[in-house]
């Protein structure tokens, strides 16, 4: 009874069976329709090895494809973190430090990696002038495969050098696994590696930072004159030059009046002496805020840096030395004899007794100029 009264109850509500068979598939398929719609989809991720960490510093490879596809070149990036005022160095280290290296010993199917350095950032500390890069930073690097298409494996051990108050050197293996097939992208890994190759500098034509000359400038003190020239003004320029043999120092700049062009004049503070400069070969990175160009050129010969200014202190030394040393007691019976010299003098004529004293002057000037080309003989 109790039975019959529910089936009843069922019929009121839902109608017989038939229609509920009718009725029911139609719902069940737009249910599982919206279902499906509105599953979320995982974004294909970017292939990228495992975070290798030290205590102060950790480091990844990544690719913003995840299988190695069917091109010759994968674009890739080191991304490297450091801990809170920590920094590690550029290509070209400056007064001290060592650039990052990696070994890519134990790599399958890999040619070449092509390592690229965003521009850098100009450390100052007690007197050291460094360049390298605070906090983190992703090296741009370009994987160019042995067999296109097929599966390449990376693998790299990281040495590198982090300085705060105190340097220290780390080692990191690294690995990257790319497995064959069609390469879906992650728009969020490229735009990191983009971020840091639009950072590397580039040969002026998108920058509009050129370098219009380079000019060695012997002196006291000898510098290098680096003139350049921007599409935009000015704001904030630095210039680093790379030189196999001679190192220098901060530059310092006078601009035109429309800051479209400047002069940049570096201290030479280390290296054989500049009038071997001429006809070397240098690396000129100009950095101007976000802006960095690099150019490689030849150094000329430029006008001598001499003036009165420069020489007043060393004539003000010889001075003071000539004077002391004519005070000393090994000196006072020679000036006794000059003395004695010149009264025999006495009853001559007065142009003869100029003559001697002037032959004599020129004596000692030509012995002093005979000792010193000798000595620069000798030093050359």
């Amino acid at each position: 009874m109790a039975a019959t009264i529910e089936a009843d109850r069922y019929r009121k509500r839902f109608g017989t069976i038939s229609e509920a068979l009718r009725v029911r598939p139609r719902l069940l398929a737009a249910a599982l329709v919206a279902f499906v719609l509105a599953w979320p989809v995982a974004a294909p991720m970017a292939a990228s090895g495992p975070w290798m960490s030290g205590e102060i510093v950790r480091a990844r490879l990544l690719t913003a494809a995840d299988t190695a596809g069917s091109d010759k070149e994968v674009r890739a990036g080191l991304q490297v973190a450091m801990g809170d005022g920590w920094d590690t160095y550029w290509r070209s280290p400056g007064d001290a430090g060592t650039p990052p290296a990696v070994d890519w010993t134990g790599s399958v199917n890999v040619a070449s990696v092509d390592w690229r350095w965003p521009a850098p950032t100009r450390f100052t500390l007690f007197g050291l002038e460094t360049f390298g890069y605070f906090d983190k930073v992703v090296f741009p690097l370009t994987i160019v495969s042995e067999r296109p298409g097929e599966p390449v494996a990376l693998r790299g051990r990281l040495d590198i050098l982090v300085c705060s108050t105190v340097c220290v050197p780390k080692s990191l293996e690294l690995s990257l696994d790319l497995p064959a097939g069609a390469a879906a992208v992650d728009p969020e890994a490229a735009n990191l590696i983009a971020r840091y190759e639009a950072r590397v500098p580039d040969d002026g034509s998108r920058s509009g930072l050129a370098v219009d000359g380079v000019a060695a400038l012997p002196g006291n003190p000898a510098a290098l004159e680096v003139r350049i020239s921007s599409r935009q003004p000015l704001s904030a320029p630095d210039v680093i030059v790379e030189s196999g043999r001679w190192t220098f120092g901060r530059p310092e700049f006078s601009f035109s009046a429309d800051r479209g062009t400047a002069t940049a004049l570096l201290p030479v503070t280390s290296g054989p002496d500049v009038v071997s400069m001429p006809g070397s070969d240098v690396t000129v990175t100009l950095l101007d805020g976000q802006r960095a160009s690099e150019t490689r050129g030849t150094v000329a010969a430029g006008a001598t840096r001499a003036g009165w200014g420069s020489l007043l202190p060393f004539l003000g030394v010889a001075l003071l030395g000539g004077l002391v040393l004519n005070l000393m007691p090994c000196v006072l019976p020679v000036l006794s004899l000059k003395l004695m010299a010149a009264l025999r003098h006495r009853g001559q004529a007065r142009r003869q007794i100029r003559l001697g004293f002037l032959a004599t002057a020129a004596g000692v000037v030509a012995s002093m100029l005979a000792l010193g080309g000798a000595l620069a003989v000798l030093k050359a």
